[in-house]
């Protein structure tokens, strides 16, 4: 019997995204969409077109994800985002390497759009995601931000030629709420992790990404988009560093937020399981 894929969308407010992305993933066995109480009719038009429909509180993106994970009966596990998609030869590709079983994991690189431009410098170019592994191999690091899945030790890892489309940046009001969620978990993660701000890293840092991105990443090549996508970014690297020095960030966020289990309601689909929510562990990350 052929293994199965089942995919897996986590979402907030995404009823513009939600119907396109869950065609793009049409292809898989099965689709889990996992709602973090929207205030739009996401769920709604998630429920057309997912198998499975729950809404779940959001703690951070690792924890709600792995809780996702653990809603599938599938031998293979495919997250993508709402404002992501899978094109045809992806999803060819995907299909040729679960059937192949060459690698328990796969890399998917992305090609990412900044306001409408597909941007090809200021490394965007190598941003690559590890989307696409075997269930029982892995689940995501307990990490506020850039979560990343840890595969277990002596698994294989490929990738995958083609790209994913990511068409996150497409308003400014969505994308300065993405900024100043992402300053606020990055400053947060590293506290959590014991670092502290300085006044050299406020200084400092956010210019060295703007040189970096701009001119080493040759962001220039992207003309405007690129100008303002690397101050954009630099940016947010100011926004992080002046939070952390700071303490921008409840004591309760630092400790790890209340000690009760998040709210869930099942909407469609299988019952939900009891799934524990994301912890550390001892297995090795996988080398990026």
């Amino acid at each position: 019997m052929a293994e199965r894929i089942g995919a897996v969308v986590i979402t907030r407010n995404e009823s513009v995204n939600i119907g396109p992305c869950l065609d793009s993933v049409a292809f898989c066995d099965e689709r889990v969409v996992v709602d973090s109480f929207s205030d739009d009719d996401t769920v709604e038009r998630a429920c057309a077109k997912a198998e499975h429909v729950y809404r779940r509180e959001f703690l951070h993106h690792a924890d709600q994800k792995n809780w996702a994970v653990g809603q599938l009966d599938t031998e293979w596990v495919l997250v993508v985002d709402a404002d992501e998609r899978v094109p045809d030869d992806l999803a060819a590709e995907i299909r040729r390497h679960v059937e192949s079983g060459a690698h328990d994991g796969w890399w998917i690189y992305r090609r990412n759009a900044f306001f409408g431009r597909f941007i090809r410098g200021a490394g965007w170019g190598r941003d690559r995601v590890l989307r696409l592994w075997r269930r029982d191999h892995g689940r995501y690091d307990d990490r506020l931000v850039h979560e990343e899945v840890r595969l277990d030790a002596g698994s294989s890892v490929g990738t995958c030629e083609h790209r994913l489309l990511h068409f996150s940046y497409t308003d400014w009001d969505s994308t300065f709420e993405r900024l100043l969620s992402y300053s606020r978990s990055g400053a947060l993660e590293r506290a959590r992790r014991g670092q502290r701000g300085s006044a050299g890293a406020v200084l400092f840092k956010a210019p060295g990404r703007f040189f970096r991105q701009y001119v080493l990443d040759a962001g220039w090549r992207d003309g405007l988009h690129g100008l303002v996508l690397c101050q954009w970014s630099a940016l947010g690297v100011f926004l992080r560093e002046a939070r952390l020095l700071l303490g921008d960030f409840g004591n309760e966020a630092l400790n790890g937020g209340p000690n009760s289990d998040p709210r869930v309601e099942y909407v469609q689909g299988r019952p939900p399981r009891d799934t524990s929510r994301a912890e550390e562990d001892d297995q090795a990350p996988v080398e990026d």
